[in-house]
């Protein structure tokens, strides 16, 4: 470790073992001689790049130890460190394993700290600066120089600014009223002169579409239909999903994805007397807070039409449908959305999201049936789901009760930005 002052900074430089291996990274850390606060630190290491780096602490750490154990004075040179009591050397020396003691690090360091002082909640900074409970300002203050840093920071994953709380009185509740009503009338503006279904422009190609993304913000959509439907108390999570957060690119997901194409044509080959189209998101004037996005419309000759919703089931990547009850564990078979019939087919839980999904596809593109399929790259299942009017008829009012309560206001009020909690505005 290396050291120098100039123009009332303190620059450390030192070489750092990495924790797991043979490899060394060069660190540096800027101190404030008059503080003692960090004025800027460096790494090698990759962490350093998201702002995580350990081997900057660890330098940091070392230093403490040092003043708390040496001091602050200059040492002399006979009170220098023994050049043999350095730390961790990249060459190890073995020795029999009788021969090692292996000290609580815990216990060690209570040795050498001041007596009455807990180690996690020892603080190095000088005592004048030191603070048992940060005000909210303060904190606001701390995230706010961290985003103006315009750097990568662990604190800016971990801290977020903190709001006061308010009411739809505070924010004005005519203004409210004035901002919902508006909303509604611009989604009912886009279905004039509409007779029924329709799909919107620009949004075939779906996850594809900027238009597509941006029109799904605003209603309440398929894929968390069931989730509306059946919430009972704390909307905030759905409407967080909604409206501010993109949908996680886990594996399975990114296997649907990547096998849809693969599965429409397979299904394709199996009927070759069906034309099928593509689509994007379809709206009905009869529900225009509500919307929809098939994977696909299909013509026979008999004229008869409906829909295709499309399933790719990671769990089934090794399997063929019909066959996979074989392979699944009791708890994967609990998990699975279908049920395994005495014939072999496959049956949708009538309780399962997918129900939900696909009646409201149905509903919203006034179809009869839906192919419900189910591909891997072993096999195919499709089952023809009929349209549940009662079913329908009990869901839809709740799925526009909450577009109109809780979604439209959230999007004016923006409360859970601010880590609120949603609002209820009735009008």
């Amino acid at each position: 470790m290396q050291n120098i002052s100039q123009k009332g900074h303190y620059f450390v430089k030192s070489t750092v073992l990495a924790s797991y291996s043979q490899r060394s990274y060069s660190s540096t850390v800027t101190i404030s001689e008059n503080s003692g606060m960090i004025r800027d630190a460096t790494c090698t290491c990759s962490a350093a790049g998201l702002g995580r780096c350990a081997h900057v602490a660890a330098i940091l750490f070392a230093l403490e130890d040092f003043i708390s154990e040496f001091g602050t004075d200059v040492p002399t040179c006979t009170e220098k460190l023994c050049a043999w009591n350095k730390g961790r050397r990249k060459n190890k020396n073995p020795a029999a394993v009788y021969s090692k003691q292996y000290p609580s690090m815990k216990k060690e360091l209570k040795k050498i700290r001041t007596p009455g002082i807990e180690i996690l909640k020892s603080d190095p900074r000088p005592e004048a600066l030191r603070q048992d409970k940060i005000s909210k300002e303060d904190k606001n203050a701390f995230v706010s120089d961290l985003n103006n840093l315009g750097g990568e920071c662990g604190w800016t994953t971990l801290l977020d600014f903190v709001y006061d709380d308010f009411t739809v009185e505070d924010y004005g509740t005519e203004i409210l009223k004035t901002q919902c009503e508006q909303f509604h009338f611009n989604l009912k503006e886009v279905c004039t002169d509409k007779q029924g279904p329709f799909q919107l422009d620009k949004t075939v190609g779906q996850s594809d579409s900027k238009e597509w993304m941006l029109q799904r913000k605003c209603r309440v959509t398929a894929s968390v239909a069931k989730d509306v439907a059946c919430i009972k108390t704390g909307h905030t999570g759905v409407l967080k999903r909604i409206l501010y957060t993109d949908s996680p690119l886990t594996p399975a997901i990114i296997y649907g994805q990547k096998n849809e194409k693969k599965a429409l044509e397979s299904y394709i080959e199996k009927n070759p007397q069906y034309t099928i189209d593509s689509t994007g998101l379809w709206i009905n004037p009869k529900y225009p807070g509500l919307g929809c996005s098939p994977d696909g419309i299909f013509n026979d000759t008999q004229s008869t039409t409906g829909l295709i919703e499309i399933k790719c089931p990671y769990v089934l990547k090794n399997v063929s449908p019909c066959m996979a009850q074989k392979s699944m564990t009791m708890k994967e078979e609990k998990n699975f959305f279908c049920t395994f019939q005495s014939d072999g087919t496959l049956r949708l839980k009538r309780n399962h999201k997918y129900y939900y999904q696909i009646q409201m596809q149905l509903a919203i593109c006034e179809q009869k049936v839906c192919d419900f399929v189910i591909w891997s790259q072993h096999g195919m299942s499709v089952e023809r789901i009929q349209m549940d009017e009662s079913f329908w008829n009990h869901t839809y009012p709740k799925l526009l009760r909450f577009h109109k309560e809780y979604l439209v206001p959230e999007y004016f009020l923006m409360r859970i930005p601010r880590e609120l909690e949603s609002a209820k505005f009735e009008y």
